[in-house]
């Protein structure tokens, strides 16, 4: 007994063999069979991983918008050591934070190591890497509990088989990297926590503090739902240990903290800007969730469905198997953070905008939880088997041959399965041919003397979130639906503007919205829109763009100054900068959305709030005495 900790449980001999070093050899061949599939995702025709190592950036999901967040954050940290960024390019100006776009932290850390430059290169390196790595991860966790290497390979198949399920492949296609890589955080953490349990040296200490660190920075919402999970573990494993152990995780806990301490500080202060994401009404009442349940993800993706059963039914008998070694917190932990994850996942989406987030990515880290418990689940076959027949050898004849048998007369279904599962899908890579001709012809028709009202639609989201990037130019709209912030309450998306439908608005309404935020031209995809825009009376000009959208070019003043002069000479994350400021009545406002922490370079001019209509934020009034030739508007924490 060291420091007061229980002896450690023995390993379950099991099979003979479970114990052998040559389960390494399986858990290595599953780990490099699963590099090669990652690298297929990049892979570009002439070679399997061509695709990952140009400059086209993934065109799927979230990963243009993490892409963009993580450029801005990783930028503004290398420059000043903070994540927090106004940027002036979408939305008439916002501040870019963790708590808007949470998810961009995995893009701002790839794009770090590639000193804050925009790199698609680094960050979809960080993306393949990262997924490479996840079942070796997964193998040290389960390693870290204790379990004999059969288990471990068993768990590392597991982990292989839920990356390339549809809820791994989704959580790739979407771009829910924070979740992924906090997931495998938290596995790593409960798999220290069971070494440190039993024998607390400084390696567990160490693998469990920077666990816990990694999954709260990659996605604080996990660590945090699995505070329960948490408390079980302390108070089930902390009754008998020593003062020394229970300082260690205390100290944790501090380092933890501190160590995400700088953003998460900047989240309390930001919070106010999340608004519900878009969505239809969220219905209510036991026939709604009938109607749920009768459209489940599960009744429409049996594969998946395959899957979550088979890893609940193996990890249920490893839940056995783990207890009849003499272990009880560890068994305990991994079934409550697997269950609650897997109902949080499936039940969760009924709920979905009522709980502030999307509880259905939470399926994959519920049964990421449940390898280490599947693993232990086929080993306990193998060695309730061995018993039942009186050797080891023997049981694992019998096991083997049963299972032969089950594939061969099951060996349709399993042969469908295996290849859904394991099939060879490349991620979208780059603008389309038509993207990128829609994006040359606005650099041609349009400049930054103002804004392009552009109209979010499912088919451009994957990609608009570039077009400042690409274009130079400033947007009302476009970073798309997860741009969940009050200042895109005045985004136009699928036919409706600032939350009205477009064709409820008339000609004075239109202009009145169009002097406010500096629109110069407008993009639209929708009949909706097209219809309303091709009457009004502003329209100088109409252009077909080759994505299938229509450029409307406004006959109207550009200036983003409403009340007074001033010119735009520079519109960079933090920091605008205004030449020619001449105020009228001592007052310049300008299409630039207010924040306190936007502070001016000259001492006797004051910021202050200019009430605002279309989307509750208030525009920047300038308070100053006589003319600038020249001032600078800087984001200041």
């Amino acid at each position: 007994m060291e420091n007061g900790a229980p002896p450690p449980p023995q390993p379950t001999q099991g099979i003979g063999f479970g114990n052998s070093r040559g389960w390494w050899v399986v858990v290595g061949a599953l780990v490099v069979w699963h590099v090669l599939l990652t690298l297929a995702l990049f892979g570009d025709g002439s070679q399997s991983y061509g695709g990952l190592l140009d400059g086209r950036p993934l065109i799927s999901g979230k990963h243009a918008l993490h892409l963009y967040h993580g450029y801005l954050g990783a930028r503004e940290f290398c420059r000043s050591g903070r994540f927090g960024v106004y940027d002036p390019a979408y939305y008439a100006g916002y501040p870019k934070t963790p708590w808007f776009d949470s998810g961009s932290k995995p893009a701002e850390m790839f794009q770090y190591l590639a000193w804050g430059d925009f790199s698609p290169l680094a960050y979809k390196l960080g993306v393949a890497i990262g997924w490479a790595l996840i079942p070796a991860l997964v193998a040290v966790a389960v390693w870290n509990c204790g379990l004999n290497h059969a288990a471990i390979a068993f768990a590392t198949l597991a982990c292989v088989t839920i990356c390339w399920s549809d809820c791994g492949r989704q959580m790739l296609w979407q771009g829910d990297l924070d979740l992924v890589f906090s997931s495998v955080s938290a596995l790593l953490a409960l798999g220290s926590g069971t070494t440190y349990q039993y024998r607390p040296n400084i390696a567990a200490w160490f693998g469990l503090t920077i666990a816990l660190s990694a999954a709260v920075f990659f996605q604080v919402l996990l660590p945090a739902l699995l505070l329960p999970v948490a408390l079980a573990f302390y108070f089930g494993a902390g009754w008998h240990q020593s003062v020394r152990w229970h300082l260690g995780i205390a100290l944790t806990g501090l380092i933890v903290l501190v160590s995400n301490g700088l953003w998460l500080s900047e989240t309390l202060t930001t919070w106010w800007i999340r608004t519900e994401a878009l969505s239809a009404e969220v219905p209510a009442g036991p026939l709604a969730f009938l109607e749920f349940l009768d459209n489940h993800r599960l009744a429409r993706e049996p594969m998946l469905l395959a899957t979550v059963l088979g890893l609940t039914a193996a990890a249920a008998i490893g839940l056995v198997g783990w207890y009849r070694k003499g272990d009880v917190v560890a068994p305990r932990v991994f079934s409550l953070a697997f269950v609650g994850c897997l109902l949080l996942g499936l039940l969760g989406p009924f709920w979905g905008s009522r709980l502030g987030f999307d509880p259905g990515r939470f399926l994959f880290a519920g049964l990421l939880f449940a390898a280490p418990l599947a693993g232990q689940g086929v080993v306990t076959i193998f060695d309730l088997m061995g018993k039942a027949t009186g050797t080891h050898l023997r049981g694992a004849v019998v096991t083997c041959a049963f299972l032969a048998a089950v594939i061969i007369g099951c060996h349709v279904p399993l042969t469908r399965y295996v290849q859904h599962t394991f099939r060879i899908e490349q991620l979208p890579l780059g603008l389309t041919m038509a993207a990128q001709e829609t994006v040359e012809t606005l650099i041609r028709q349009t400049t930054e003397k103002a804004r392009i009202l552009w109209e979010e639609t499912e088919s451009t989201d994957s990609w608009s979130p570039l077009l400042a990037g690409l274009t130079g130019r400033s947007y009302v709209g476009g970073l798309g639906p997860d741009a969940a912030i009050e200042h895109a309450a005045a985004r136009l998306r699928d036919g409706t503007l600032a939350g009205r439908p477009i064709q409820d608005w008339n000609d004075l309404e239109l202009a009145d919205f169009a002097r406010r935020f500096n629109i110069g031209w407008i993009v639209c995809r929708s009949e909706a829109a097209k219809t309303r825009f091709g009457k009004w009376s502003v329209v100088s000009s109409t252009t077909a763009l080759p994505d299938g959208s229509m450029l409307y070019v406004l006959r109207r003043p550009h200036s983003f100054a409403l009340v007074g002069k001033a010119q735009i000479v520079e519109a960079e994350p933090n920091q605008i900068t205004l030449a020619d400021v001449q105020p009228v009545d001592g007052v310049v406002v300008l299409s630039l959305h207010y924040h306190p922490q936007v502070l001016p370079s000259a001492d006797r001019v004051r910021i202050e709030k200019e009430p605002h209509v279309f989307d509750g934020i208030s525009f920047i009034r300038l308070r100053l005495n006589a003319p600038l030739a020249r001032l600078s508007l800087r984001w200041n924490e």
